[in-house]
């Protein structure tokens, strides 16, 4: 197209100047593209307009309330005839030969040939010119001796003995001899001598320029580009279309609109991914809504909020890690069963289960990946090592039997993290307390725990965190205050952070908040709800908090995760 108008105030996509092909059948493209949702569905499209006149074509598409114009316009380009890829065969004919040419080779040999142009026209112009300057010489000796050339012309026999006579008797060239006899008597006069003379001396300067530029190659590089100029100013206009590079097309992750996501991590590997602003918010004790729909003997084990085009690092229980990006889970309704991981890891083994995925957004900050496993186990390793996975994963870290992750995340070394155990102790110690290992090793000892306790959760503080929201198996929860966590070192058993019974169970999951924040909660059974934290009481260490979330008898609390941006819906 000539014109591409987006309008992000009023939702609409104009588009004016259709240069191949009638605006109808760009029209009709578009529709068939629109219902053709199982090949190539262009979303958030609500009507196509043709407002085409006598002063030009005007196409406009009108989007759906929620649709970026950014995102449709380049789905438009990607899947439309609003933008055309063009190939070409770069072969062509070298000396007499067939060769595959690089662009830069093609203009080479273009210069090449114009310089050959030139050559050869200018050798041509040299050869005229000579050879007219010969004759011009010839008539200026006849001129010059004009009576004894009458007198030989008159007593000659025939045309040939005269023009033999005038080669004996003047040093000419027998060319030049005829030019003199066919030379009319009004070339005697003073006018037409004169212009003799001017002609020769125009032509000497003209030859001698000739030999200059067969000589000087910075002279025919000059005349190459006069040359194309010339062709420029007589047929050239504006470009109607844009050449871009490949590099410059419109790739898949420029035609996803970057949003916050939920995305759901089953206990058999199932993966679903919703709009974080598909969760309303509710208060506290309600029954909430279902983010994902389990299979039978399954449960949702983790819950990632991230942008749509954050690179997922998924971590599996064999100690490797993977990597995708986010959109690449398919987007589907809150009701889903989601997809099997291994659809989009198929580097997999069969043996291998997920324990924890994170998003990163870039993998050249200086930041470390902090890991905790459930025996208590801690260690830091820089994230730039995790940069270039395989397909086949690289190794993370070195797991002993029985022990699995159960929190990965980015820390900097001014960090300080909280470790929280199922039966309701925490401990708070520095990052640097912990120092950067390799992805093979194993780590070192981070919590000090009984022979039944587990590490269940584990999360860094951020300067503006002001609570740690501590959720309990059976529905309960409470916030409590950061700064009732004091530092301690690596290592020990750390401090009571909940007052556990056979009511609440045993601490499920925590994570630290700051003021307002939302949060997700999500059952076993996969029953989810979103609370505004505010909502939840602040206590103390020693107490059991309220009841957050109701759940049935069968059914207990598996994980809890902030809401960075969303607002509920």
């Amino acid at each position: 197209p000539k014109e591409i108008f987006p309008s992000f105030e009023l939702d609409l996509v104009t588009v004016t100047g259709f240069y191949a092909g009638a605006s109808t059948d760009v029209l009709d493209k578009m529709a068939v593209k629109e219902i053709e949702s199982d090949i190539r569905n262009i979303d958030g499209i609500a009507d196509i307009r043709d407002e085409s006149d006598k002063e030009g074509i005007r196409v406009v598409i009108e989007l759906k309330r929620d649709a970026t114009p950014q995102v449709v316009l380049n789905k438009l380009y990607k899947f439309t005839p609003l933008q055309t890829n063009l190939s070409f065969n770069m072969i062509a004919l070298v000396n007499g030969e067939p060769r595959l040419l690089s662009l830069k080779e093609y203009l080479k040999e273009f210069i090449e040939f114009r310089r050959e142009v030139i050559l050869r026209r200018t050798s041509y112009e040299l050869r005229k010119a000579e050879e007219r300057l010969h004759i011009l010489e010839g008539l200026k000796v006849a001129i010059e001796n004009v009576d004894r050339v009458v007198e030989i012309v008159k007593k000659a026999e025939s045309p040939k003995s005269a023009v033999r006579e005038l080669q004996e008797e003047f040093s000419l060239s027998e060319k030049q001899s005829k030019a003199i006899l066919e030379m009319k008597l009004q070339k005697l006069t003073g006018l037409e001598r004169e212009k003799i003379e001017e002609e020769y001396r125009s032509l000497k300067k003209d030859v001698e320029y000739y030999r200059f530029v067969l000589e000087s190659r910075e002279e025919q590089k000059r005349l190459i580009k006069e040359d194309m100029d010339e062709v420029i100013k007589l047929f050239g206009d504006e470009r109607r279309t844009v050449i871009v590079s490949k590099d410059s097309q419109i790739d898949v992750e420029s035609m996803i609109e970057e949003e916050e996501v939920v995305i759901f991590l089953t206990h058999k590997g199932f993966v679903a991914r919703t709009s974080a602003s598909s969760y309303r918010t509710q208060g506290r004790s309600g029954t909430g809504v279902f983010g994902i729909r389990t299979r039978e003997g399954d449960f949702v084990k983790d819950v990632i909020t991230a942008s749509s085009k954050d690179y997922l690092l998924v971590f599996t229980s064999a100690g490797k890690v993977y990597w995708l990006k986010a959109y690449e889970i398919p987007k589907a309704e809150k009701a889903t069963r989601g997809h099997s991981i291994r659809n989009f890891l198929p580097g997999m083994s069969g043996g291998e289960v997920v324990s924890r995925i994170i998003p990163v957004k870039d993998f050249s900050l200086e930041k470390d990946i902090f890991f905790v496993t459930r025996r208590g186990y801690v260690k830091r390793t820089p994230l730039k090592e995790f940069s270039n996975p395989r397909s086949t994963g690289i190794a993370a870290i070195s797991l002993e039997p029985g022990d699995r992750l159960i929190y990965v995340g980015l820390v900097s070394e001014k960090d300080n993290v909280l470790l929280i155990s199922s039966g309701g102790r925490a401990i708070r110690f520095h990052v640097q307390d912990v120092r950067q290992m390799g992805r093979n090793a194993r780590g070192v000892r981070g919590m000090l725990l009984d022979e039944e306790d587990r590490v269940v959760a584990a999360t860094v503080i951020q300067p503006d965190d002001v609570y740690l929201l501590l959720v309990m198996e059976k529905g309960y929860g409470k916030r409590v205050v950061l700064s009732e966590f004091p530092l301690q070192r690596r290592g020990g058993k750390g401090l009571i952070a909940a007052k556990l019974s056979d009511r609440t169970g045993k601490i499920a999951d925590a994570t630290t908040l700051k003021n307002g924040e939302l949060v997700i909660l999500v059952s076993r059974q996969g029953k989810t709800i979103q609370v505004n934290s505010g909502d939840i009481p602040v206590y103390s260490r020693y107490t059991r908090g309220v009841k957050i979330q109701r759940l049935s008898d069968d059914d207990l609390v598996v994980s809890v995760s902030r809401v960075k941006n969303g607002e509920g819906g």
